[in-house]
């Protein structure tokens, strides 16, 4: 169940006559969204729209109400990521599953190995407008603080908005890691409050902080205080 505000995802599992029983057993209107693993291609994914659609109807759900997050982790997936993020409408994420796809393809599941991966999937994520989620790296060892703290920042600047994890200890690290810090906020707003005293003078570029600004930067600036004042709001609901 929810607690302290947060969505529900429910992770199904992969066989097909499983996955089958653990839609109709988690769809419902406490869930938000299915977390599915090993997705192998865009059919797969329509094939199980499709199945959580006739569901909802049998529910009394709207259609959609049940978003996919989704998990590529084999090679043979990899080399199909931009149609599989494409693949429907109530797909929300799309992310690399490291520890599986290190098994597929032979390799060992380290930041350095990964980052072409899941790189790829973060822009293949950003075509289709869905989040890119994970981390460059992997989370099993979720004791190492130090370096899942390492590992999110870098994963934020490569465009990644979150991650799951496989222990409540990494919780807090993930929700302050992806979050925009104050001295972030601070340089946006300054961004922000400049480029309109610009554009109020005819002007399209500026100087901030001993930085050119322009559209692009400006862009970005917004996006971080619309990201900023979400995460601040949710943070207050959960208190």
């Amino acid at each position: 169940m929810s607690r302290a505000g947060a969505d529900v995802v429910v992770r199904v599992n992969q066989p097909l006559e499983l996955c089958v029983r653990d839609f109709e057993a988690a769809i419902s209107p406490a869930i938000k969204a299915l977390l599915l693993p090993k997705v192998d291609s865009a059919s797969h994914v329509r094939l199980l729209a499709e199945l959580a659609e006739r569901i909802e109807v049998a529910k009394g759900l709207p259609v959609g109400h049940n978003r996919f997050s989704i998990l590529v982790e084999t090679a043979e997936a990899f080399s199909r990521v931009d149609e599989i993020a494409k693949a429907h409408p109530c797909i929300l994420a799309i992310g690399l599953g490291a520890e599986d796809f290190a098994l597929s393809t032979s390799s060992v599941p380290e930041a350095d190995i990964l980052l072409y991966p899941k790189q790829r999937v973060a822009i293949a994520a950003h075509a289709a407008g869905i989040l890119a989620m994970g981390i460059i790296g992997s989370v099993a060892n979720f004791n190492n603080e130090a370096g899942i703290r390492e590992a999110v920042s870098r994963s934020r600047r490569f465009g990644f908005s979150g991650s799951a994890c496989i222990h409540l200890k990494v919780v807090p690290l993930l929700n302050e890691g992806f979050s925009p810090t104050d001295e972030e906020v601070g340089a946006a707003e300054r961004v922000i409050a400049g480029f309109q005293e610009a554009k109020a003078q005819g002007r399209a570029s500026i100087t901030v902080d001993g930085k050119m600004i322009d559209c692009p930067i400006v862009e970005r600036a917004e996006r971080l205080l619309n990201l900023a004042r979400r995460t601040r709001s949710l943070a207050a609901e959960a208190s």
